[in-house]
């Protein structure tokens, strides 16, 4: 399961990107947010529902935090900021790693600080080519 979820993400996110980078220009960014999310709801209840040992709605309520209030502002920031990236003539490549790189040099702290997490000086070095990598994106 563990390379098998980094699969789903990693293809998710291009499927993620692909679709952002093909909503038309003059769709309503919100109401395009509208229709993922009652997408994501209706694909939600269907996996939900159909587990064999699925926890009931009572269960599950109970068992969410403050992390699921504030996953939700996140996500409806990703999918307008992307869509504007992509609308403002923002390249799928370079806005998809330019914002992923940057969001985890920012990341790196905080799980040092607040989860502590460790790195070796492989994974240091690996950090100073990302940011060399960042330079080198935006040099024209």
């Amino acid at each position: 399961m563990h390379i098998i979820s980094v699969l789903i993400v990693i293809c998710s996110l291009i499927m993620y990107h692909i679709s952002q980078k093909n909503i038309p220009s003059g769709a309503n960014p919100f109401f395009v947010l509208m229709a993922i999310y009652a997408i994501a709801l209706v694909l939600s209840s269907v996996f939900f529902f159909s587990m064999p040992k699925g926890d009931g709605i009572g269960e599950a309520v109970s068992n969410t935090n403050w992390a699921v209030f504030l996953l939700a502002f996140s996500i409806v920031g990703l999918e307008i900021g992307y869509l504007l990236a992509y609308r403002y003539g923002w390249n799928v490549s370079t806005a998809a790693l330019l914002s992923n790189t940057c969001a985890t040099m920012m990341l790196i702290p905080i799980g040092l600080l607040f989860f502590k997490e460790t790195h070796s000086l492989i994974n240091y070095m690996g950090i100073v080519i990302c940011i060399v990598g960042i330079i080198m994106m935006n040099i024209d």
